[in-house]
This record gives structure tokens, C-alpha cells and sequence, in this order.
């Protein structure tokens, strides 16, 4: 997969195609395999990208990006303050998908921080923004945040401010 991302990667550089490359660069940017350095630098190219246009969904998938990569090298303070400067270019361009995906990642970010009620609040709120539930594609353990604000919770507790984060 990553060989066939690459290629379309050259190809949408080649093609001075800004959007489609980072189309490419986002699932990169989120494939393990891939060496954090390699993550790193795309998600450096991605910024960089967003930057010299004018697209807002670009704003969007590059400070994602480095929301993920900067969770995953272990700064989280800029983990959460991409989140946040993702969530605010959500919200500004009404794409209820990328609000719900900034939200998710905010309560996993919240969870695996020691905040499990703003977890749960965020998560709630999250999900139904984006139409559906966190499920195994996603970067960062959105099923394993749950799980642990679950069990700091409880379920009746979780359930409620998760309700509560959702209207």
C-alpha cells in the first residue's frame, strides 16, 4: 500500500496537484509501518503545502497530521495544539466529518492524558458529528481511549457525559 501511495504521490507533484497529494500524504502520515522520521517529514510537507494555498480542507489534513505525528514522537503539547488548530479549521469550513474526526482525536488526546470526563464529553460530541463511531482504521487507539475512560468511569458515568458531549 505504501509503495502505491508514494507513486500517486509523485504523480499529483507532477501533475501540480496540491490535493491530491495530500490526500496521499494523510493515510501515509497514519501508516506505522512507515518510520516516524519519514511520517515526520511529510507532515512537515504537508504544512508547508497548506501554507502556499488557499484550500482550507489542506489547513485541515496538515495540522492533523501533526497533531498524529507529534502524539506519536511524544510531544503531546503540540499534538493537542494541532488538534485544536484542526478543530478550529473544521468548524470554519462546516465540514461536520473533520469537526467529528478533531473531536475524537481531542477526547483520545484526553483520555490518554488523565482527563477521562473531558474524554468522554469530547468523544460523545465527536461521533455523531461524524456520522459514526470510532472504528479500527483510526490512528492513535480511539477504541482503546474508550475503553480506559470506561473503566476510570464506569459505564452508567461514561454513558451519561458521553450523552451529555453529543447534544
Amino acid at each position: 500500500l505504501g509503495e502505491l501511495l508514494y507513486g500517486a504521490r509523485r504523480h499529483f507533484i507532477e501533475t501540480g496537484d496540491p490535493e491530491g497529494q495530500v490526500r496521499a500524504d494523510r493515510v501515509l502520515v497514519t501508516m506505522t509501518a512507515i518510520d516516524l522520521d519519514e511520517r515526520g517529514r511529510l507532515s512537515d510537507e504537508m504544512a508547508d503545502l497548506a501554507k502556499r494555498t488557499d484550500l482550507g480542507n489542506l489547513r485541515y489534513e496538515a495540522a492533523k497530521a501533526t497533531a498524529i505525528v507529534s502524539w506519536d514522537t511524544g510531544d503531546r503539547d503540540r499534538a493537542v495544539v494541532a488538534n485544536r488548530a484542526a478543530l478550529r479549521v473544521a468548524v470554519a469550513s462546516g465540514s461536520l466529518h473533520d469537526v467529528g474526526s478533531a473531536l475524537l482525536y481531542a477526547g483520545t488526546f484526553a483520555a490518554h492524558l488523565g482527563h477521562p470526563e473531558r474524554a468522554a464529553r469530547l468523544i460523545g460530541a465527536g461521533s455523531p458529528a461524524r456520522g459514526f463511531g470510532p472504528g479500527p482504521h483510526t490512528p492513535l487507539g480511539i477504541e482503546a481511549a474508550i475503553s480506559r475512560v470506561r473503566t476510570d468511569l464506569g459505564d452508567d458515568r461514561y454513558n451519561e457525559l458521553q450523552t451529555v458531549g453529543a447534544m
